[in-house]
C-alpha cells in the first residue's frame, strides 16, 4: 500500500505524455480506444513493411473521427462534423484530430473531406507512440548501403491475435458484430 499523504504513483509516460497502460488496464481498454492501434497492427506486413501506406492514414483518420464520435465529442450531421465537446482527450493524436476539426466560420469540415485531408505525421505518430509503448520495434537499416530504410516487428502477439480475431468475427458471420468489430472491419476493408 501507500502511506497516507504520500502522493500517488505517477503512470509511465510514452515521449507524447500518453499514459502507457498497465497490464491490468489493458484488459478493460475498449477497441474503440485501441482502433489506430488495432489498424497499425493489421498492416504490419510479415517483411516488416507497412500494407496500405498511403490509405493507412485515411484508416486512421476515420478511426479517429469513429473513437470522437464513440466518445460524443463530435457528430456528423448531414454529412459535416458538429463538434459537441472541445476539450481535450488526454491523448495528444485525438486532440490534434479534434482540433482539426473545427469548421472555419459558421461551415464544418465534411466527414469525408476531413478524413481526407493530409495530415503531416498522422502515421509516424501512431507507429512512434506505439513502438514507444513496446507495441512494434523499428529496424532501421540501409539498401544498398546509400538508401534508409525502416522496416517494423510487432512485439506484442497477443494484440496482433486480438485485432485479427476481431477481424475474423465480422468476416466468419458468428453473429452480430459489436459497433468496436464493425468499425475495424470497415476501417480495414477501406485501406485495403
Amino acid at each position: 500500500g501507500s502511506q497516507p499523504g504520500a502522493p500517488a504513483p505517477q503512470r509511465p509516460c510514452v515521449p507524447d505524455g500518453t499514459a502507457l497502460r498497465s497490464p491490468a488496464a489493458a484488459a478493460t481498454v475498449t477497441a474503440m480506444e485501441t482502433l489506430g492501434e488495432d489498424l497499425i497492427l493489421l498492416a504490419v506486413r510479415p517483411n516488416g513493411t507497412l500494407a496500405a501506406t498511403h490509405e493507412l492514414r485515411f484508416g486512421l483518420a476515420g478511426s479517429e473521427l469513429v473513437r470522437l464520435a464513440a466518445a460524443r465529442r463530435v457528430d456528423v450531421v448531414r454529412g459535416r462534423i458538429a463538434v459537441l465537446d472541445a476539450a481535450l482527450t488526454g491523448d495528444r493524436l485525438l486532440d490534434a484530430a479534434l482540433q482539426t476539426m473545427e469548421g472555419s466560420g459558421s461551415r464544418q469540415p465534411t466527414a469525408k473531406a476531413w478524413v481526407q485531408r493530409t495530415r503531416r505525421g498522422l502515421v509516424e505518430g501512431y507507429l512512434d507512440r506505439m513502438a514507444a509503448a513496446g507495441l512494434i520495434r523499428a529496424e532501421r537499416g540501409m539498401v544498398l548501403g546509400l538508401i534508409p530504410r525502416t522496416r517494423w516487428k510487432v512485439m506484442d502477439a497477443g494484440r496482433l491475435a486480438q485485432a485479427r480475431a476481431k477481424l475474423d468475427a465480422v468476416a466468419s458471420g458468428s453473429g452480430a458484430a459489436d459497433a468496436e468489430q464493425a468499425a475495424l472491419a470497415g476501417l480495414a476493408y477501406a485501406i485495403g
